[in-house]
């Protein structure tokens, strides 16, 4: 469940962690109360095969643990069964226990947490720092090699809490003990409620009805997903002060039970929606002071304070829209204004934007309404998402795709100049970011080599590949080098270019986005356009630091031009001290494809259209790598056809045709240490201009 408000986007990113002291070690410890889970263990493939099945068919039937919980513990020492909420179920990720030194005489001092029996569904869990005291804990653990914090609570025999991720999202966890000794390895299981919530939904999605379930299943997970079912109903239309207060108190009283995160993180979620529906500044403002008054710890009070600041900003938006809507001629020049510097300052509030676009539309100022729409259209995904926020609570919306070509035609008669329109808005937007100031060393020689494996069906690649586009425009070419791979992740892609696959799996990346800076993954460069940005720092850290390290390799290479469609080339490398594990790759890019897919992004830079030489380079020879060829354009174009009527066949579905017109070539030439896959050095050429042959393509 989702609210339909763009800060949520903000909300979400948040990072609320709380300090922690101590460290773990590996020494073990009994626990001082003699309880003890022991998970069994299945060990044929066949029986766990059966199991599953079993459990399959069970889940259908029921939800909840499926065991009654033992509730007499009076302190938080001892083994526990940790579940946490995985969608809408609760999955036990293995045995966490809290133990003392001396398990006699224990002391809040010398506790700790740790999981020390992981389960088959939590995988590879290490964990890390852990704070104790006899009725709470905290336990910092990785799992699958991803950051989290659990942080619980123990009330009435349960220890309830949540887990904090490194993106900032928070989800219900806990620990329990089951009053039978189990006899095999729990399994996850629908939380309890699902059904009775799925019934509710199904029917109407009551609000009463709602409000009922969160207070009859206060321990249930999912009474969330209820909870943000009815901030979903508070829409200009339906919303009441009333319901308001209402949501604001459940949220409070039921998720203070899983913990003082996911409570805040449901009134400020209130809070949003008091925003979103443009309604009650004075509510807005009693339920702040309330969030700062109750959360005085200086960390949650500066988390909190910034959210609230933010929404403050929001708040204010809103009401110049409601300025404008009622202003007179006279006045608007200067709202107008006023809202030009807010766009600046929130670019990436879709309500905002489409608010002031429509306003302007109804007060028939229809070339500042153009403007509106086309920066609202530009930000890939941003229409998608806008849908999709209505669509999810069964509200009607035009796309604002549809509003900017309607209007445009009003004004223009004819649909011409709309495509070049929106090029440069989107331009504007690559404009917006700015890039972290880079140090070059002025020593010639060393560049580096950027990569991003990328699909057009990939929401989260649009950070990536717009922080790509902007790097190539802000840094010399002939420092930093570009390619950017098109594979089929997560779904088909036309762009996707003669043996790309083949260097995604030399890297082993396991999705999309992947980005590397000189053979090396760097994480975090993914998700929406507002988070461009924290891209373009992390890969400009990168960039400078792989800049200023010596690298007196150097590579020659040559392309001469034939007949039509034809070019031949050359390229080596020599060395004293060539190294036997260095390869040699040959990759031939294009420098712009307009092509725009799902995610919407528009324009693609330096788009690898054939991996020439192996997937893993050409080997030494000698004191020397060389690699000569041709470039058939004409045969290019026939095996990337080729390539996408067979995954046609495969999905059984017909595919945008990507445009193939080979303007800009560019031979990138790069050697890599198989070894540790690190780049040693690059270069790129462009390709003389050839005659592109005839071929079909069609834009999508």
């Amino acid at each position: 469940m989702k609210f339909f408000t763009s800060t949520l986007v903000m909300l979400t990113a948040l990072s609320l962690f709380a300090s922690v002291s101590g460290c773990s070690d590996s020494k073990s410890e009994s626990s001082p109360n003699g309880d003890e889970i022991n998970l069994p263990r299945e060990t044929k493939e066949e029986h766990d095969h059966d199991h599953d099945h079993d459990h399959d068919h069970e889940k259908k039937e029921k939800d909840g643990l499926g065991y009654e919980l033992n509730r007499e513990s009076e302190n938080v020492i001892g083994p526990w069964l940790f579940y946490a909420v995985e969608e809408e179920n609760e999955v036990p990720w293995g045995v966490l226990a809290v133990t003392a030194r001396d398990p006699q005489n224990p002391s809040e001092e010398d506790l700790k947490a740790q999981i020390v029996q992981p389960t088959k569904a939590g995988g590879k869990i290490e964990s890390g720092r852990s704070r104790a005291t006899m009725t709470d804990l905290q336990l910092e653990f990785t799992k699958d090699g991803a950051f989290l914090i659990f942080a619980g609570e123990l009330k009435e025999g349960v220890v309830f809490g949540n887990i904090l991720t490194g993106d900032g999202r928070c989800t219900p966890a806990r620990m329990i003990r089951p009053k039978q000794q189990l006899t095999e390895e729990p399994q996850p299981n629908l939380a309890e409620g699902v059904y009775a919530l799925t019934e509710i939904l199904r029917s109407g999605a009551d609000w009463d009805q709602l409000a009922t379930f969160v207070e009859e299943h206060p321990e249930s997970p999912v009474a969330i997903n209820a909870l943000y079912s009815m901030g979903s109903q508070l829409g200009p239309r339906e919303v009441t002060r009333e319901k308001v207060e209402q949501l604001f108190d459940l949220s409070s009283k039921t998720l203070s039970l899983w913990g003082n995160r996911l409570q805040q993180y449901a009134r400020l979620n209130t809070l949003v929606s008091v925003v979103n529906i443009y309604r009650y500044p004075d509510l807005f403002e009693e339920i702040r002071q309330t969030l700062l008054g109750e959360f005085p710890e200086p960390m949650w009070q500066k988390q909190t304070q910034y959210v609230l600041e933010t929404l403050e900003t929001e708040l204010k938006n809103v009401e110049k829209v409601d300025q404008l809507r009622n202003s007179t001629e006279e006045a608007r020049a200067e709202i107008l204004t006023a809202l030009n510097k807010a766009k600046q300052e929130d670019r990436f509030n879709f309500n905002f934007l489409r608010a002031t676009a429509d306003t302007l539309e109804n007060l028939d100022e229809k070339e500042e309404a153009l403007e509106w729409y086309l920066d609202f259209v530009a930000i890939p995904g941003f229409d998608s998402f806008y849908l999709n926020q209505f669509q999810m609570f069964a509200r009607e919306m035009s796309p604002t795709s549809e509003k900017l070509k309607s209007l445009w035609v009003d004004v223009h008669e004819n649909s011409d100049g709309l495509s070049a329109a929106l090029e440069t808005s989107y331009q504007k937007l690559l404009d917006y970011y700015e890039t972290p100031e880079l140090i070059i060393p002025e020593a010639d020689g060393k560049r580096v080599l950027v990569e991003l494996f990328t699909g057009t069906a990939c929401p989260p690649c649009v950070a990536s590949d717009l922080a790509f586009s902007k790097l190539y425009q802000e840094l010399p070419s002939d420092r930093v080098v570009f390619l950017q791979y098109h594979v089929h992740s997560p779904a088909p892609d036309p762009l996707t270019g003669e043996g790309t696959s083949g260097r995604y799996h030399y890297y082993g990346a396991k999705g999309t986005p992947t980005t590397l800076v000189n053979g090396r993954i760097i994480e975090g460069v993914a998700g929406p356009a507002s988070l461009v940005s924290s891209s373009l720092l992390r890969l400009s850290d990168e960039i400078g630091e792989q800049l200023s390290i010596d690298a007196p390799l150097e590579i020659s290479a040559e392309v001469k031009p034939g007949k039509a469609g034809l070019a031949t080339f050359k390229a080596s490398v020599k060395a004293d001290d060539l190294s036997e594990r260095w390869r040699l790759n040959v990759v031939l890019a294009e420098e712009k494809v307009k092509f725009t897919g799902q995610n919407q992004v528009p324009i693609h830079t330096m788009v690898v259209r054939q991996v020439i030489t192996p997937s893993q380079g050409e080997s030494p020879k000698g004191d020397a790598i060389s690699v000569e060829g041709t470039i058939d354009l004409k045969a290019l174009a026939t095996t990337l056809n080729g390539s996408l009527a067979k995954i046609e066949k495969q999905y059984r579905a017909e595919l945008p045709k990507a445009p193939l017109d080979f303007k800009n070539l560019h031979l990138v030439v790069f050697v890599q240490d198989n070894r540790n896959q690190r780049v040693r050095q690059v270069i790129s050429i462009p390709v003389p201009e050839l005659s592109s042959p005839k071929v079909s393509s069609a834009a999508p």
